[in-house]
């Protein structure tokens, strides 16, 4: 462990505050688990986010509770140019909660997948990062999960609250790749009086979380320009900072405000924070929105978790589409780079209650990439088991391993693939994959064999472009490091998925177990296709993934029911939907719509 010296800022006149900005904590929540059999939106979050808003509103009722101790406070006036957190505010009573994702409407698009809190540990686009800062370092769990998992990596921790960095001095005293600083981070060199008497994860200037009546507790910190901090930092290092960590109970919005003022945001590889609600920041709402806004400039939100967590990665995730579909009305490549890729449409959609028009299908949460949810909920152990992959057991016919033929457009394996993989040991697997630089190399692990064809799925044969982001480029078509949102073209072949199949039925003597199709949008013309020679009523089990981009209700529709002449819908889970042939009624598949 190695300790940073900080010199002790020097003393300014206090700031009193005309205005405190008791702001509504109304939120639009973001729905991570849609359209089951009662046709409802189940959100895990929707209680806790409504006991916080209860606890807002009778705050925002007795503003003397709030404002009472705050030194310097007037009874009266307001200040609308108030937009920063001041380090010099003293300790205000209230409460303090986590901001769930979707308040600001303008980024609430982006979303690629709710997983679990752990994924604020790794990282796909860093997968080996050298310099690490964390704001708030709290009792170390975070740090330690960063020093075991990344052995080469040096970590920056902050913590101001003396209790916490005793706690964490103890804990690391023997990691020399941990440098850890007793002051906290903000928008200037100052002081404040942290609320340090509730959960041991909520000590704020902003309020705490009490459960129950406890006797009040303060202390006094310090504050420090996070803009100085770094540049200490990168200099000492010698190089930039791979990932930012903020989990700093309400410091989040000065600190990136003051990070996006000096020009930080193009400087950091992955930018990670646990967004925090409370009465007494200033503005919250409003500052949290702009900031989305200027963080969608440079990066993408590559996930988000429990307890408020966001991830932003300034490198476009791996992925190609047809470059058909970028060009639809309302889609660019920028765009696409910068959420992900196509959205998702909603598995299970009530074709009798929608209108037969031509109206866009409405976007849905990607269960491939963001499979996991916490915590647990009544919908969770249900959603989990078939997103995970974990529930998806073929059953073995005359001992043969299960065959399965997965359809893919540039988005690697997936976990839900992974995780099927694992339930089904020893299978043999044909991927169709078109794109080279995103087409698997090596056996899949637990496959008896893995055959992969370089052509996609489609109603013909054609050929066609991908555009591709975020992969290894092709000989004689790189594209420039600073279009890296816009991606590149790469040549590719489309076979009639007809013929393919066949193909695959050729080489093996026996239909697929599982057809598991996950194209970004080719879903449509490669099911009307198999309708239409004849080879869908002969496959036994069919995993879609749907996807909005250019289909409209009506189509998604007649294609839903040419499927059911042939195949019963068994699951219906985000944007996943799982199908079993009506000449199987015994089929184990069946039971997997059972709560």
């Amino acid at each position: 462990m190695v300790f940073a010296a900080m010199q002790p800022p020097k003393p300014k006149p206090w700031v009193s505050l005309n205005c405190l900005v008791l702001g509504s904590m109304a939120c639009c929540q973001v729905c991570f688990f849609a359209f089951y059999q009662t046709g409802e939106c189940h959100d895990w979050r929707l209680e806790e986010q409504q006991l916080a808003n209860r606890r807002v509103q009778r705050l925002a009722q007795s503003p003397a509770a709030v404002v009472g101790k705050l030194r310097g406070a007037s009874k009266g006036g307001s200040d609308t140019s108030l937009s920063k957190s001041t380090p010099q505010a003293a300790a205000v009573e209230g409460s303090i909660t986590h901001a769930p994702y979707g308040e600001c409407v303008e980024t609430a698009t982006s979303l690629h997948g709710a997983k679990h809190p752990d994924c604020r540990w790794q990282w796909d686009e860093v997968p080996s990062p050298r310099l690490i800062v964390e704001l708030g370092g709290n009792f170390g769990e975070d740090l330690q999960a960063f020093l075991r998992r990344y052995p080469t990596a040096r970590v920056h921790s902050f913590e101001p609250v003396s209790k916490y960095f005793r706690h964490l001095s103890n804990e690391f005293a023997n990691e020399s790749r941990a440098v850890l600083y007793n002051v906290g981070a903000s928008d200037a060199d100052g002081s404040a009086s942290f609320r340090i008497d509730g959960d041991m994860a909520a000590s704020s200037q902003y309020g705490t979380v009490n459960h129950g009546e406890v006797a009040k507790q303060y202390e006094e910190v310090v504050l420090r320009d996070v803009d100085a901090l770094l540049k200490k930092i990168v200099a000492s290092e010698k190089r930039q900072i791979d990932v930012l960590s903020l989990n700093c109970e309400g410091c989040e919005y000065a600190v990136l405000e003051r990070l996006a003022d000096k020009g930080w945001l193009g400087r950091i590889g992955i930018i990670q924070v646990s967004w925090h609600a409370s009465a007494t920041i200033p503005r919250r709402l409003e500052r949290r929105c702009h900031l989305s806004k200027e963080l969608h400039r440079y990066f993408r939100v590559s996930y988000i978790a429990d307890f408020g967590w966001v991830g932003f990665s300034s490198w476009p995730r791996p992925y190609a589409l047809e470059e058909r579909f970028v060009s639809l009305p309302g889609t660019s490549a920028a765009t696409l780079g910068h959420a992900n890729g196509l959205p998702q449409a909603p598995a299970g959609i009530d074709c009798i209650a929608k209108p037969q028009v031509a109206a866009g299908l409405p976007q849905e949460r990607d269960p491939a990439v963001g499979h996991m949810t916490y915590p647990q909920t009544m919908q969770h152990d249900r959603v989990l088991q078939i997103v995970s992959g974990g529930a998806l057991e073929l059953p073995l016919e005359r001992g043969e391993s299960p065959l399965i033929v997965k359809v893919s457009s540039g988005a690697k394996t997936g976990s839900l693939f992974d995780g099927l993989l694992a339930a089904n040991p020893g299978s043999i697997v044909h991927s169709f994959e078109p794109v080279t630089s995103l087409r698997e190399t090596k056996a899949l692990p637990g496959t008896a064999r893995l055959r992969v064809w370089d052509v996609g799925l489609a109603a013909e044969n054609r050929s066609t472009e991908f555009r591709v982001w975020a992969a290894a480029p092709v000989a004689g078509r790189v594209a420039p490091s600073e279009d890296r949102w816009e991606g590149r073209l790469e040549d590719a072949r489309l076979w009639d998925a007809d013929f393919a199949l066949g193909q695959v039925q050729l080489e093996e003597a026996r239909v697929p177990d599982l057809l598991y199709l996950n194209c970004e949008g080719c879903e449509y013309e490669v099911l009307q296709r198999l309708v239409d020679s004849g080879r869908l009523a002969s496959l036994p089990r069919l995993a879609i993934f749907w996807h909005a981009g250019g289909a409209s209700w009506k189509q998604r529709c007649s294609v839903d029911g040419l499927l059911k002449r042939t195949h019963r819908l068994v699951r219906a889970e985000l944007s996943l939907e799982l199908w079993v042939s009506r000449a199987l009624p015994q089929d184990p598949w069946n039971s997997l719509g059972q709560s």
